[in-house]
C-alpha cells in the first residue's frame, strides 16, 4: 500500500511538472507574440492633410483637399482627368486611417525579391499621406489578404518589415477614378450641397434655340439624378441640350449632353463646366476650372430629364 502512494505521488509530481512546463511555454510564446505587434495609426492624427495617392503600376489617383471639398486627380500615363471626389468615402477613409489599430509582424525581408509571396511589389497599391506644406508622412504599399481574408499584408518604407492588419481597410484601397467619384449630377462637395431649395435660376436650351426656364418638377428631380461613370473613351454626336443653374451666390454650373457610344452600348454623356463664384477661395477655383470629366447617363435618365423640362 506504501509503495503505491509513492508511485502515485511520484507520477502525480511529474504530471504537475509537465503541466507548469506547458503553462510557462504557452505564457512565453504568447508574449514573445506580443513583443512583434506594433500599436500605431495609419496616419497620425497631428497632420493636416493637403492630398493622398493611391497608385498601382497601372494608374494613380490623387485625392486634393480643397479646405471644404474634395477633388479628384486621375492618370493612367495616357490621359489626366479632374473630377468631383465622394465626401463621404474619403471622410470614412481618414477617419479609418487615424485609427489605433494593431500591426502585426509577419517577416523581416532581407531583399524586396521576398515581398513578391505578399503581393507586395510591383502588384502592391500604395497610399501616400501628403501634409499640408506637401511633404509626404506616411507611404504604404499594400498587397495580398491572407487565405481567411481578414488580415492583409503591408509594409512601409522606413524599413523591410511585413506586417498584416485587419482588412477591413482594402474596402478603399483602390486606385480607379469610379470608386472615389462623385456620382450625383450636382456633385455635392463642390456644389455645397446645392438642392432645389438653393437653386436661384434653372433654365435649358435645345441646340440653338433660346434659353428657356425648366419646370419645377425637373426643378424638383434634377439634384437627385446620378450617373453612371466617368467615360475616358467614347464616340459622341452633335451636343442636343444643355442646362444651366444658378445658385444664390452666382456660381453657374453648365450641363452639356450629347448622344454617345461607348464600350457599354448606347447612352448619353454629358459634361460640366463650372463658373465659380467669389464664396470660393483661389485654390478651390484653380481646381474646379481643371475639371474635365464626361459622365454617361442611360437613355432612360436622358428621356427623364426631357420629358420634364416643359
Amino acid at each position: 500500500m506504501k509503495n503505491t502512494n509513492t508511485k502515485f505521488l511520484f507520477l502525480s509530481g511529474i504530471l504537475t511538472s509537465l503541466v507548469l512546463i506547458f503553462l510557462l511555454t504557452f505564457i512565453n510564446a504568447g508574449s514573445e507574440s506580443k513583443r512583434h505587434n506594433v500599436t500605431t495609426a495609419l496616419l497620425n492624427p497631428k497632420y493636416k492633410l493637403s492630398k493622398i495617392s493611391f497608385s498601382t503600376k497601372d494608374e494613380i489617383t490623387v485625392l486634393h483637399n480643397c479646405d471644404d471639398f474634395w477633388g479628384g486627380e486621375y492618370s493612367d500615363g495616357n490621359e489626366t482627368i479632374y473630377f468631383p471626389v465622394d465626401e463621404y468615402k474619403i471622410s470614412e477613409f481618414i477617419e479609418k486611417s487615424r485609427e489605433i489599430i494593431t500591426l502585426e509582424k509577419v517577416l523581416d525581408a532581407n531583399t524586396k525579391e521576398q515581398f513578391e509571396y505578399y503581393s507586395l511589389d510591383e502588384n502592391a497599391i500604395t497610399v501616400t499621406y501628403y501634409d499640408d506644406q506637401d511633404n509626404p508622412v506616411s507611404t504604404i504599399h499594400f498587397g495580398a489578404m491572407n487565405q481567411s481574408l481578414d488580415k492583409i499584408f503591408l509594409w512601409a518604407e522606413k524599413n523591410m518589415t511585413v506586417y498584416s492588419m485587419d482588412s477591413r481597410i482594402s474596402y478603399y484601397l483602390d486606385s480607379g477614378i469610379k470608386f472615389w467619384t462623385d456620382q450625383n449630377i450636382i456633385p455635392q462637395g463642390i456644389s455645397k450641397s446645392l438642392n432645389a431649395s438653393t437653386i436661384q435660376n434653372m433654365s435649358y436650351q435645345y441646340k440653338d434655340a433660346d434659353k428657356t426656364k425648366v419646370s419645377d418638377k425637373l426643378l424638383m428631380k434634377f439634384p437627385s439624378l446620378r450617373f453612371s461613370e466617368i467615360v475616358e473613351s467614347f464616340e459622341a454626336s452633335e451636343k442636343e441640350l444643355s442646362i444651366e443653374i444658378i445658385d444664390g451666390s452666382g456660381t453657374a454650373f453648365t450641363y452639356n449632353f450629347f448622344p454617345a457610344k461607348t464600350k457599354n452600348g448606347d447612352c448619353y454623356v454629358f459634361n460640366l463646366n463650372i463658373k465659380p463664384s467669389i464664396v470660393y477661395s483661389a485654390k478651390q477655383k484653380d481646381f474646379i476650372r481643371k475639371l474635365n470629366y464626361y459622365s454617361s447617363i442611360s437613355q432612360w435618365t436622358y428621356k427623364t430629364i426631357t420629358e420634364l423640362l416643359q
